[in-house]
């Protein structure tokens, strides 16, 4: 099971910071097995933002938002 503890950190302004290379050190071992199983890169990043947005979701009970564009 995935720990998602240090995925998400609140920042300065009591916003909650999407933490990348955390994310990306949690799955690494999956997107390993990913690229070994011919995935495209562009099918894995769209694994990892699924990933994050589970993960928040559960963690927070709402989906992460940027005020720049929607997750």
């Amino acid at each position: 099971m995935v720990d998602y503890s240090k995925w998400f950190t609140p920042n300065q302004k009591g916003k909650i910071q999407i933490n990348n290379i955390a994310i990306y050190r949690s799955l690494s071992l999956e997107v390993v097995n990913k690229l070994d199983s011919n995935l495209s890169v562009s099918e894995i990043i769209a694994w990892i933002r699924q990933r994050t947005i589970q993960a928040f979701q559960s963690k927070y009970s709402r989906r992460p938002t940027d005020k720049r564009r929607a997750l």
